[in-house]
């Protein structure tokens, strides 16, 4: 079936007034609100823990990796509109969730993207983000997982000239912001510090999402 046909047929089931209270998107959905706050606070927690010397650099990894793993949940939402159904609200907390795991992303670029790309286009080669995750030998593959990031950035400047001039703008700022990340955190005297408790724990998150979304999902 497709792409076309299949938003139809959800359009008419959304309208349907039998389930227009199954379909109703909160103000705020809570549960995903309560676990913006505890990736947030739980990687505040044990980054400050371990810069204490309180916990060990392998619990920090874990836990931090844990807790970046986490914060696709609600940054997954807001990209389906799922959040909240106060846009500024559901874009905002969307784009914050993602900080962790991909620096200087928001909300509007992974919704092209994964909505508009990945569902519209799924395995088509030449149109589908996520393919390069799906083939290639296994190191090869673990590679782009970690660095999907990469993959990501050169799949949107393939399309730069079709996408709206403000969403390019917005791109454009993300990178500058996550180059800057980088950057101070290379160039600092608590390079050792960023590894461990940034990092390593994001290329273990984004290993441990695209495997079990994307790859066996």
């Amino acid at each position: 079936m497709e792409a076309v046909e299949q938003r139809k047929i959800i359009k008419a089931v959304r309208n349907e007034p039998a389930l227009a209270e199954v379909f109703k998107v909160p103000i705020l959905s809570l549960p995903t609100s309560l676990l913006f706050v505890v990736f947030y606070v739980g990687f505040g927690a044990t980054t400050y823990m371990y810069l204490q010397g309180a916990i060990s650099w392998p619990l920090v990894i874990v836990a931090n990796a844990i807790f970046i793993y986490i914060s696709f949940t609600p940054f997954h939402e807001a990209v389906h509109r799922s959040l909240s159904r106060v846009n500024w609200i559901n874009e905002t907390l969307g784009t914050m969730s993602a900080q962790l795991l991909l620096p200087g992303f928001n909300t509007s670029l992974y919704r092209y993207l994964h909505v508009l790309q990945h569902h519209q286009h799924t395995g088509e080669a030449d149109a589908d983000p996520d393919v390069p995750f799906l083939i290639g030998s296994v190191f090869t593959r673990v590679a782009r997982w970690a660095f999907l990031d990469v993959l990501w950035v050169r799949y949107y400047v393939g399309a730069w000239t079709t996408r709206p001039v403000a969403e390019r703008v917005r791109f454009s700022v993300g990178v500058l912001i996550y180059i800057s990340v980088l950057v101070i955190g290379f160039t600092s005297s608590f390079i050792n510090e960023f590894l461990v408790a940034f990092v390593v724990p994001c290329l273990l998150a984004r290993i441990a999402l695209v495997y079990l979304f994307a790859y066996i999902h």
